[in-house]
């Protein structure tokens, strides 16, 4: 006869999502039960420390969709955050230092 522990009456409920080359993480999907025949819905919000923080990404039917819009949600971020710094380096031509600040040379005796 196999042991029984109440271990197994535990259902996960939240999943935090990475992704490797990300030290922290992007998102976090929640299982919510809703109704007395539980109606499954997983919600999926962006990562931050604090859930106040956190920002609404969707509710979903599968856990599939809701790690899906994590990710995209964490794509588009990433890539508005690179056009922007890229636009920040080309923003106008590089100027030669001032020359009021260029050291004279000067003849010694």
């Amino acid at each position: 006869m196999a042991e029984w522990h109440p271990v197994r009456m535990a259902v996960p409920v939240e999943w935090i999502v990475r992704y490797p080359a990300q030290v922290a993480p992007i998102g976090v999907v929640r299982r919510l039960e809703f109704g007395l025949r539980p109606d499954v819905w997983f919600r999926a919000v962006t990562w931050d420390k604090t859930s106040e923080r956190r920002h609404l990404i969707g509710y979903f039917l599968r856990q599939e969709d809701a790690v899906a819009a994590v990710w995209a949600t964490f794509l588009a971020a990433s890539t508005e955050q690179h056009q922007v710094a890229s636009r920040r380096g080309h923003e106008g031509a590089r100027s030669a230092p001032p020359t009021h600040s260029v050291p004279q040379h000067v003849e010694r005796d």
